[in-house]
């Protein structure tokens, strides 16, 4: 099965989507309302865990520090992702930073209030757990790629990733709003690796490559380099 077929569709990725209609009524009415500009912070790595967060609008840059004072990109966000799921884990400071890379719109519950909603409502208890899973399942499938996969292959299986998180369906291929620099330390190479790929991909017609953001132009190519068919294979 193909990455593109086993995964949701573009633009879908709402974790709490299938919520009941009273399990949503009730998160609804309860939650508060952030907007955060283009580089503000929603939390810090090592702020206290306090509150959960849901990202209505806009995209967030989740990373990590290192020893040696460099930054990881753990995650790009976007709308439907749910963020601070430490604070129901009773972690004392968030892992992470989240920072918004353009204008974004956030919904916030504190922990006390959404563990008491997850007590009411069976359904939630159970999307929250799908959260909390599929991040380690995210984070595991990080770690497989940067020790079994070339370059190319792991720039591609980010795109795929991306493009069903993020990704906006145009006339010209599926737009997924991401910088070169974020999309290198995704895939835990340098922005010259990932440039020069891009630029070859971008000159077989696979993708374009405007400052900002990645045109898919052919989806099912990309697909196919992010499952390790041979490259001479789609030449």
């Amino acid at each position: 099965m193909s990455v593109l077929a086993s995964a949701p569709p573009v633009g879908d990725p709402d974790a709490l989507g299938d919520l009941s209609a009273a399990a949503r009524a009730d998160l609804d009415a309860a939650a508060r309302h952030f907007e955060l500009a283009e580089g503000e912070a929603l939390f810090r790595e090592g702020d206290e865990a306090r509150r959960v967060y849901a990202i209505e609008h806009g995209r967030l840059k989740v990373t990590q520090g290192t020893p040696d004072g460099r930054e990881v990109v753990l995650n790009l966000a976007g709308p439907g992702d749910v963020l601070g799921c430490s604070a129901l884990l009773r972690r004392p400071a968030h892992p992470a930073s989240a920072v918004a890379v353009s204008y974004a719109e956030v919904q916030a519950w504190p922990a006390p209030v959404m563990q008491a909603l997850m007590a009411r409502h069976a359904d939630l208890t159970a999307a929250m757990l799908g959260v909390v899973g599929r991040r380690f399942e995210e984070l595991r499938g990080r770690f497989t790629d940067l020790a079994t996969q070339q370059v190319e292959q792991r720039l591609a299986r980010a795109l795929v990733r991306l493009a069903h998180q993020l990704g906006r369906r145009t006339g010209e291929g599926i737009v997924v709003e991401v910088s070169r620099e974020d999309l290198a330390a995704l895939t835990g190479t340098t922005v010259f690796s990932a440039s020069r790929i891009l630029a070859d991909w971008s000159r077989r017609g696979l993708i374009g490559a405007p400052r900002g953001r990645i045109v898919i132009a052919r989806p099912h190519e990309v697909t196919s380099l992010a499952e390790g068919i041979p490259d001479a294979l789609l030449r």
